[in-house]
């Protein structure tokens, strides 16, 4: 499952950035389509004659064996074939498509507007939903953009996402809630992304689909610092992650608990 959580880590990536901007670059916009797009049809190629190797079909394979009858009722490739088809009820999935074909090689904009709900008082609402395969069964998600408030020199748009994910093990409803703010002012000039996360799963590294759920968080934020009066370069800032998570899933993250601290540099205007 991991290569396709990378896949969907990097669409939510661009999707985050696109929203933040109100505008998608068309190199954004392919690499999104791809995303989502390839990461939906290798579920839909998965069937019960596919090799060892596969790891769609391995991993309906892997919870057939962890699923204990009567208690269970295993996941099945009709299953994900259902669920991964919830993709193209994505409305970025046409937004991005439109933006490379339409705008950027028929008319030759670089970029194209993200249309957005309005809901008043200057914000701007955008849904979509999604599936994804987790170590413990499959999710549903409903995504929800908030957009809001110039920053400052017209920089971009505060974003807010509210994610809700509904899983199954088989044999028990997982669920959890995941937000993410790009834009909160924590000391003069600094501002930080934050991301919270709460949820109630079995253990990621179980072994029976039917083991008891349990109640985990996490709360990480992200600065990034510019390093003009240092190294008198616009174009390259440091970017520093801290925070703490309890074992459990959070996509794109480790499975185990325990501190989160991550440093890099970011390059680019």
């Amino acid at each position: 499952m991991a290569g396709i959580e990378a896949q969907n880590a990097m669409a939510d990536s661009i999707a985050a950035a696109a929203l933040a901007r109100g505008r998608m670059h068309y190199r954004e916009a392919w690499l999104y389509f791809e995303s989502r797009y390839l990461g939906m049809t290798y579920m839909l190629d998965a069937t019960a004659d596919s090799e060892e190797g596969h790891d769609v079909a391995d991993f309906v394979r892997t919870f057939e064996k962890a699923c204990t009858r009567p208690d269970c009722h295993p996941i099945t490739l009709r299953d994900l074939h259902r669920g991964a088809r919830l993709t193209l009820a994505d409305p970025l999935l046409y937004f991005s498509l439109y933006g490379f074909a339409s705008s950027y090689l028929a008319e030759g904009n670089a970029t194209s507007p993200i249309p957005m709900i309005p809901i008043g008082r200057g914000v701007g609402y955008l849904p979509s939903v999604g599936f994804q395969m987790t170590p413990f069964g499959t999710e549903r998600l409903l995504r929800s953009a908030f957009v809001s408030g110039l920053r400052a020199k017209g920089e971009g748009q505060r974003l807010t996402t509210v994610t809700l994910r509904i899983g199954t093990t088989g044999a028990s409803r997982p669920w959890a809630v995941d937000v993410r703010a790009t834009d909160m002012r924590l000391f003069r000039r600094f501002h930080v992304r934050a991301a919270a996360d709460f949820w109630r799963q079995p253990s990621p590294l179980a072994n029976q689909a039917s083991s008891p759920l349990k109640i985990g968080a996490s709360a990480v934020a992200t600065i990034v610092l510019p390093l003009r009066t240092l190294l008198h370069r616009d174009w390259l800032r440091a970017v520093m992650t801290g925070g703490y998570k309890s074992e459990g899933f959070v996509p794109g993250e480790q499975l185990g608990g325990g501190i989160v601290w991550r440093i890099g540099m970011a390059i680019g205007r």
